[in-house]
């Protein structure tokens, strides 16, 4: 095992979780075909296999830790572009059913490529936007499990996830530290939507002396029709 990929298993291994067997395998392929396609579609600015092992791989895992997403469930990632955290959270939960949402069909076509490449079963992709897949039968509220990873400020990917997901499920929202001086303004669009904050905790991973905080919302109650609205009013008061 290379040093960089035993920090995926030593990152797991202090957030509580075990990867399961050939997990280190998937995580190898996944850094090779990362390295070959990313100048191509633009795909991360991390430029080195310990980069991207720091900075994306060990992050994408911090979901599984911040809460219990039972046996089988179903997820959702929105915006997954580079498949960060989906195909993480399927290596590390093989059971678990994933599907990749992405808006760009270059990248969706990647995540394609990545699902062949990478033998991952119960793993889908839908290039959409989040505004329109949000008010599609048989994908409104209908996730375990909604997670983002700093696609967008914290009140706009609430608006994006919450639809998502169906009631006592969570969205499980990746971001920066900056995101603790917005919580209590944008935490009043979570109740109109059916959320609750459960907490906002953050996490070292890894080496990188990064800082996530995972920012979980549990949904109690259903979300109104008129959620989630057109882009240009995403996250918005109003």
């Amino acid at each position: 095992m290379s040093p960089d990929l035993a920090l995926v298993e030593a990152s797991a291994s202090a957030m509580g979780l075990r990867l399961p067997a050939g997990a280190i395998e998937r995580f190898e392929r996944y850094l090779t075909e990362l390295l070959r396609w990313r100048e191509r579609l633009n795909l991360t600015a991390a430029a080195t296999a310990t980069e991207i092992v720091t900075a994306h791989f060990t992050e994408s895992l911090i979901p599984l830790a911040a809460w219990a997403i039972g046996e089988g469930s179903r997820a959702i990632d929105v915006g997954s572009g580079a498949g960060f955290p989906g195909i993480p959270l399927k290596i590390a939960r093989p059971d678990l059913r994933i599907v990749l949402l992405e808006a760009s069909r270059r990248r969706a076509a990647f995540l394609e490529h990545l699902r062949s490449v990478l033998e991952l079963d119960d793993l889908d992709v839908e290039w959409a936007r989040a505004e329109d897949l949000g008010r599609r039968a048989g994908f409104r509220e209908g996730f375990a499990v909604a997670v983002e990873r700093a696609v967008a400020k914290i009140a706009a990917s609430a608006e994006l996830c919450l639809p998502l997901v169906q009631r006592d499920g969570a969205a499980i929202l990746l971001k920066g530290p900056a995101v603790m001086r917005e919580i209590g303004r944008v935490s009043p669009l979570f109740m109109r939507m059916g959320g609750a904050l459960e907490r906002a905790q953050p996490w070292e991973v890894g080496v990188s002396g990064r800082t996530t905080v995972a920012v979980v919302i549990r949904k109690v109650g259903d979300t109104p029709e008129e959620y989630p609205r057109r882009a240009a009013r995403l996250g918005s008061r109003a």
